[in-house]
């Protein structure tokens, strides 16, 4: 076939049920571009979060009102359609909407003194679920010195991922150390409650929790670890903090890790000394 000097026709062909071409060109019907409305529009800019913000609120508040209507039309229908009513308010009730005061009432309740560490958690969970974002200071370090427990560190902490989440969320998935400092506090209530289980869940996501690793952090949990005599721990953490940069951020608590294991585990300890240049720090003899 000669060349005519432009670029050929491209066509669509219809394929028949065999996966045959059947040579008849077919009319491409392209659907009409819906817009988003503006009311659901993300912004672009991070200074708009306060609109996008409005904006979800309001399709939430938009959505509870079509839920509603469901509602009072099954209810006129009587006991037929009573299953149908219960599914449409239990839908109405998990919406989650934020409070009209952004939690403000229930943070401060939350943080009261005489608020027990359940009912702290309780709230800022369901907090979290309705799109509020929580502060390092004071809310996430009061709830942490709440607990009593190391299960109670271990629940703040999943508070800590969850918040740092909404956080991520409201800024479009932007990651920020939100929750810088909070592994002081950390630290203080892993020594009061005498556990290092928590420092391991920390420091094994420490992204995730919100926080950036930094020398000082690292150090403070190894020391930590070292002073609740928890030999395995101060090693993991050892181990992780050198991993988190290659400058170690620990490195001047290695001889006491070391003194700690021989007296626990001299195979431990060999088996540091073998992992020290990995890790980047100095073995010593």
């Amino acid at each position: 076939m000669r060349s005519t000097g432009s670029m050929p026709l491209i066509t669509k062909h219809t394929i028949n049920p065999r996966g045959q071409n059947s040579g008849k060109t077919a009319a491409a019907t392209v659907a009409p571009r819906l817009r988003t409305p503006v009311w659901a529009r993300m912004p672009l800019q991070l200074d708009s979060l306060p609109e996008a913000m409005r904006r979800r609120t309001t399709r939430l508040l938009t959505l509870h009102e079509q839920l509603k209507a469901e509602a009072s039309k099954a209810e006129a229908g009587g006991w037929a359609a009573a299953s149908k009513l219960a599914t449409v308010e239990a839908a109405a009730q998990a919406l989650p909407i934020p409070p009209k005061d952004s939690g403000e009432a229930q943070v401060a309740e939350a943080t009261s003194p005489g608020t027990s560490f359940d009912a702290a958690y309780g709230t800022m969970k369901e907090l979290c679920r309705r799109g509020i974002c929580l502060s390092a200071e004071p809310h996430l370090a009061s709830l942490l010195r709440k607990a009593s427990t190391s299960g109670h560190l271990s629940s703040a902490l999943d508070l800590l991922r969850t918040n740092h989440l909404v956080q991520a969320a409201a800024r479009l998935g932007a990651h920020e150390a939100g929750h810088n400092g909070l592994h002081v506090v950390l630290v203080q209530e892993c020594q009061r409650l005498r556990t290092a289980e928590p420092l391991l869940e920390l420091w094994g996501s420490l992204y995730e929790h919100g926080m950036e690793p930094s020398r000082e952090a690292g150090t403070a949990a190894v020391q930590a670890a070292v002073s609740l005599r928890d030999g395995s721990a101060a090693m993991a953490l050892l181990s992780l903090t050198s991993q988190y940069s290659q400058e170690p951020l620990a490195a001047t608590e290695v001889p006491a890790v070391l003194e700690l294991l021989q007296h626990e585990s001299p195979e431990a300890a060999a088996k540091l000394q073998q992992l020290l240049p990995r890790l980047g720090l100095v073995s010593i003899a």
